[in-house]
């Protein structure tokens, strides 16, 4: 799982009528490797590594970098290109998913032990983050494999 940047451009007819769409889709790459530039980021980012099962504030994770709250979320934006919560998000959903195609415990069970406060909040980040429910892409990806 990744994340990507889609760019969406109408396509013109020869009148001047928008007759489609056209996309293009690249990998949304870090823009520095932040633990070479910023140890202090990449501290940030092997604690929530870690820790992504407990609730994580932002005050928490300054505290970890030696930061104020406020420069951590402009190093996050400025290194990363997300927010310090999506982060957090991010990780979460990537441990779930790979839990979905990998075992069989319920849905309830992987949202707590991830670090939801419970399966309605997973299941909404988890379908903002990857257009499925869990449900869904256990189903869609354990067949696959």
């Amino acid at each position: 799982l990744d994340w990507f940047v889609v760019c969406k451009y109408p396509m013109f007819g020869t009148r001047g009528e928008v007759i489609g769409v056209m996309g293009t889709l690249r990998l949304a790459e870090v823009k520095q490797e932040p633990s070479e530039t910023s140890p202090r980021l990449g501290k940030v980012l092997d604690y929530v590594r870690a820790n992504f099962e407990n609730p994580l504030s932002v005050r928490e994770l300054a505290d970890v970098a030696g930061v104020s709250e406020r420069q951590l979320r402009r190093r996050f934006m400025r290194d990363l290109g997300i927010g310090v919560a999506a982060f957090v998000v991010k990780t979460r959903i990537q441990v779930a998913s790979s839990r979905l195609v990998r075992g069989n415990d319920a849905l309830s069970k992987i949202a707590l032990d991830v670090g939801f406060c419970d399966q309605c909040a997973f299941t909404k980040a988890f379908r903002k983050a990857l257009g499925l429910t869990p449900g869904e892409y256990r189903r869609r990806y354990t067949d696959a494999s």
